[in-house]
């Protein structure tokens, strides 16, 4: 007779997910792929912030030397 394993079916499901979605992250061949858009989109954004923050610079330097502030 076979042995009964009483576990709430949520925790059996959550541990399911789990297994699973850790034997996909190890397995997933898109996942460098990923990184590597991820740390370009990070690298646009920090171009984007300093050419702002350089821009704004210069051109309250300018602004003041002008005397138009």
């Amino acid at each position: 007779m076979p042995q009964e394993i009483k576990v709430p079916l949520e925790k059996w499901a959550e541990d399911l997910i789990d297994r699973a979605l850790e034997k996909h992250a190890n397995n997933c061949p898109l996942a460098p792929r990923v990184r590597r858009l991820e740390m370009r989109l990070w690298t646009l954004i920090g171009f984007m912030v300093g050419s702002g923050l350089l821009g704004g610079a210069v051109g309250a330097g300018i602004m003041r030397s002008t005397g138009l502030h």
